[in-house]
């Protein structure tokens, strides 16, 4: 698992001291990882990049649902690369390894947000069934 990360943009102050600076915030949730699973998600508008952490120096590929590669990048271990990213709306993304991603939307003034991928697949369940006699009300004896 990944700790959850903060990231901040920098934008001028419109009405405040000249020089001065405002952030916008955007936290991104933690991932497990360990399982290594494909994870995908369905880019919406705004986006402008897509930023991957590593716990292992690996290389990175986004694939679109045709399989082509829109983003690539060799991550150093334990470090996060912000990739741009020009992909249509409604573009289903998909990357598989360990590594914790997320899109980066971007819009003026101050609009900052992330998208988080999810695994699709359905993961196997056992469940047992058997018969049992029903156990029905207790009958209360009083005397």
């Amino acid at each position: 698992m990944v700790a959850a990360a903060m990231m901040r943009e920098p934008r001028e102050i419109q009405d405040g001291p000249a020089g001065s600076f405002a952030y916008d915030l955007a936290w991104t949730a933690a991932q497990d990882v360990s399982d290594r699973l494909a994870r995908s998600v369905v880019v919406t508008d705004h986006v402008t990049a897509v930023t991957v952490h590593a716990p292992a120096t690996a290389d990175f590929e986004l694939t679109d649902a045709s399989g082509a590669v829109v983003a690539s990048a060799t991550v150093t271990a334990r470090t996060s690369a912000t990739i741009p990213l020009e992909v249509a709306p409604g573009t289903t993304l998909t990357a598989q390894g360990r590594f914790t991603w997320v899109l980066v939307l971007d819009d003026e003034p101050g609009f900052l947000a992330r998208v988080a991928p999810r695994r699709t697949d359905v993961e196997p369940l056992v469940v047992e069934v058997g018969q049992r006699p029903y156990v029905g009300p207790v009958a209360v004896r009083e005397d």
